[in-house]
């Protein structure tokens, strides 16, 4: 019972603090300093998100890089450089990595039996 009470105190605080931040928009001015600042939290939240699965990804804190993980991320990168769309930036790096982690393998044992 105390964990549930824990998660709906929880919830009732994130959504608190997200409909303040939604009913006080048009009441106050927002200063341009801040809004260009704004202008680059998407990168960095996914920055945040993906260069500790590109450095880090097993358990445990090794720095080395998954070259598979990194070529993925650099053709990535290219796709958001040529279409500057982040959905096609997700889903081609996306795309690519499933598909070759899928391939690799098949293609170990292709060339293992050979």
């Amino acid at each position: 019972m105390k964990l549930w009470l824990l998660i709906a105190g929880m919830a009732l605080i994130t959504f608190g603090l997200r409909l303040s931040f939604i009913a006080l928009a048009g009441r106050f001015e927002i200063p341009r300093v801040i809004q260009r600042a704004l202008r680059f939290a998407p990168v960095a939240v996914l920055t945040a998100i993906v260069v500790p699965l590109l450095l880090n990804p097993g358990p445990g804190f090794t720095i080395s890089p998954d070259l598979l993980r990194l070529f993925c991320a650099v053709v990535a990168f290219l796709i958001a450089r040529q279409t500057r769309n982040i959905l096609a930036t997700v889903a081609g790096g996306m795309l690519l990595l499933w598909s070759l982690q899928a391939l690799l393998p098949l293609l170990r044992q292709l060339l293992g039996q050979a």
